[in-house]
C-alpha cells in the first residue's frame, strides 16, 4: 500500500513538469485562469448561499396599492403603445398604431 501511495505522490509531483514539456501554452493559460475562475466560483456560491431561498430568476420588486399617489403618475395600459414610437412597428401584443 505504501508503495502505491508513493507512486501516486510521485506522479502528481511530476505532472506539472510533464505538462510544461508537452503542452506549455495550455499549461500556462490553465495555471493563470483556473485560480481566478475558482475564486469567482467560490465568491458566487457564497453570494447565492447568503441570498436565501429566493429562486435565481426572481428580482426585487415593489408593491403599490391602487390608491397610492405615486400610481397616478404611471401610464395606463390603454395609453400603450406610446405615441412617440414608430407608426408601422409590429408589437408583441398584435396591436398596431394607426
Amino acid at each position: 500500500m505504501a508503495e502505491r501511495v508513493g507512486r501516486a505522490a510521485l506522479y502528481w509531483k511530476n505532472l506539472y513538469h510533464h505538462f510544461m514539456k508537452k503542452y506549455p501554452e495550455q499549461t500556462i493559460v490553465a495555471s493563470l485562469t483556473m485560480p481566478l475562475s475558482i475564486g469567482i466560483a467560490i465568491y458566487k456560491i457564497k453570494w447565492y448561499n447568503e441570498a436565501g431561498d429566493k429562486p435565481y430568476y426572481r428580482g426585487y420588486y415593489d408593491v403599490y396599492r391602487p390608491n397610492d399617489p405615486l400610481v397616478s403618475y404611471w401610464r395606463k395600459s390603454e395609453e400603450y403603445p406610446a405615441p412617440y414610437l414608430l407608426q408601422d412597428l409590429q408589437y408583441a401584443s398584435g396591436v398596431q398604431r394607426d
